[in-house]
């Protein structure tokens, strides 16, 4: 899968299982479902896996092999993980 932001891209990945199925006003439907349908709204955790500039807000297109995933927007950041090098 490839994170757009912007401009840049990078690629990442959706951590399951998916967080929460979302009505239009932001309401829970359902948490951890298994399937989300085109139309449907959802909250998940994407890992990035090369570091991009990011904020609160900011608009995020998901792409796949087949075409567009879904177009999302931060709503949290999480920790930054580091790969520390061998000593």
């Amino acid at each position: 899968m490839e994170v757009h932001i912007g401009p840049l891209k990078t690629g990442g990945s959706v951590a399951n299982p998916i967080i929460a199925k979302l009505d239009k006003d932001d309401g829970v439907l359902k948490k951890k479902p298994k399937v989300v349908l085109p139309g449907q709204f959802a909250r998940i955790k994407v890992e990035v896996l090369d570091g991009l500039a990011i904020d609160v807000d900011t608009a995020v297109v998901l792409r796949g092999t087949e075409g567009l995933l879904g177009y999302c927007v931060v709503e949290s950041l999480g920790a930054r993980k580091v790969n520390a090098a061998p000593s």
